[in-house]
């Protein structure tokens, strides 16, 4: 079987655009909930749905959009060639496997190629060589094999949406079905979590332009609605946060298409543990020694004004007085975490700026961290930058 490894909060951490994304199963916690990093089941499925995205893209003459989709797929091939392969893959089969793999990873790089360029027939002739080298592919796999891997039971779609551009107020519709039977997920099929059916989180691939919004049902089943204003022309992610109603919490991944993949442009992995705004002073503390794999951590937030004083005024936002998400650098796992100690109960209720955040990290590198808070009716996003040491 595909190894898998697992990190801190459930993840199924998977690409796509207009098609479906998987994603694994965890179960609920207030502290933390434990996730999963993506398998290689899941990077072959959005490899797929890529895959319909380039012909769709092809058929509707969208040709920005196909260099974004392109990286996208070399990315996840790059990670199954990578991830190894053993146990239910007979040897035969695994050399028939990753052979197909390099020659799917040629096309793809052709493709990334001719795409930057305004000579339309070249690049629909490499995304019908690219479909090619996928549909072998797929016949390589033992039937059913990627499927078991998989393990999943939400898929996410993003539907009838327009390409994001940078400043441009878009609304996006997130279809969500049973990744089984494909029947839609209505709002009467999920649970209420931290006061809200779907959080949505949403990030660009530089880990700058955070939002976390909740898309509302509408008159189609299974799809739901949300507004954004990305800050750039790049793709975006979306981790759909859902849990169904037989309690299982899950993380359906899908990519907003955009003007540009931007996968390529670097990530500043500066660390900051320390952020001022014109209001408030953000201070991070991490235990003496540093974040390390497999430590058990807690990390303190310091929330004070601009004179110094602690906050005193931090109003309930999702059932808490403070969410913490943390993007790591491979664009793939996330860990999202809540304050520890009592919740509030009424939206009377008021928390201090002190708080305190367990956190488990189980996999290295640099984690971008978004604490977000809620004072006088406005939202507030404060970003760190920390490095997990092995």
């Amino acid at each position: 079987m595909f190894k898998i490894s697992f990190v801190i909060m459930l993840l199924a951490s998977v690409f796509s655009g207009v098609v479906p994304v998987y994603a694994q199963t965890g179960h609920q916690a207030h502290v933390h909930a434990p996730v999963l990093q993506a398998s290689p089941g899941l990077v072959w499925l959005s490899i797929e749905d890529n895959m319909r995205n380039l012909t769709d893209a092809v058929k509707k003459a969208e040709w920005p959009a196909i260099l974004g989709y392109a990286k996208s797929m070399r990315d996840d091939l790059s990670f199954m060639q990578s991830a190894g392969i053993e146990g239910e893959v007979k040897p035969h089969e695994q050399e028939q496997l990753l052979n197909s793999f390099a020659q799917l990873a040629v096309v793809l790089d052709e493709l990334i190629v001719v795409a930057d360029s305004s000579d339309t027939v070249a690049i629909e002739t490499a995304v019908n060589r690219v479909a090619g080298a996928v549909t072998l592919t797929r016949i390589d796999v033992p039937p059913g094999l990627l499927e078991k891997i998989s393990g999943a039971t939400v898929r996410a779609e993003i539907v009838n949406t327009p390409v994001l551009k940078k400043d441009v107020e878009e609304t996006i519709t997130l279809r969500l079905k049973n990744a089984v039977s494909g029947k839609p997920l209505k709002s009467t099929d999920l649970e209420v979590v931290h006061t809200q059916i779907v959080h949505a989180l949403i990030i660009d691939p530089q880990l700058e332009d955070y939002k976390h919004v909740h898309p509302e049902e509408i008159d189609v089943p299974g799809e739901y609605s949300l507004v954004m204003t990305p800050k750039t022309d790049c793709t975006y992610r979306l981790w759909a946060d859902v849990t169904l109603s037989e309690g299982k919490q899950e993380y359906a991944l899908v990519d907003i298409p955009a003007k540009e993949g931007c996968g390529s442009l670097p990530i500043d992995k500066s660390e900051k543990w320390d952020v001022k705004t014109e209001l408030f002073h953000a201070v991070l503390k991490a235990p003496e020694g540093g974040l390390k794999v497999g430590g058990d951590a807690t990390l303190e937030v310091l929330l004070t004004d601009m004179e110094g004083n602690t906050l005193q005024s931090l109003e309930p936002i999702m059932g808490a007085y403070a969410h913490m998400v943390g993007f790591y650098d491979d664009y793939r796992t996330i860990a999202h975490l809540h304050p520890l100690g009592a919740e509030p109960v009424q939206d009377t209720d008021r928390g201090t700026g002190a708080l305190a955040f367990h956190f488990q990290p189980q996999q290295a590198g640099f984690v971008k961290f978004f604490v977000q808070i809620v004072v006088d009716g406005q939202e507030h996003f404060f970003p760190f930058g920390v490095i997990i040491q092995e």
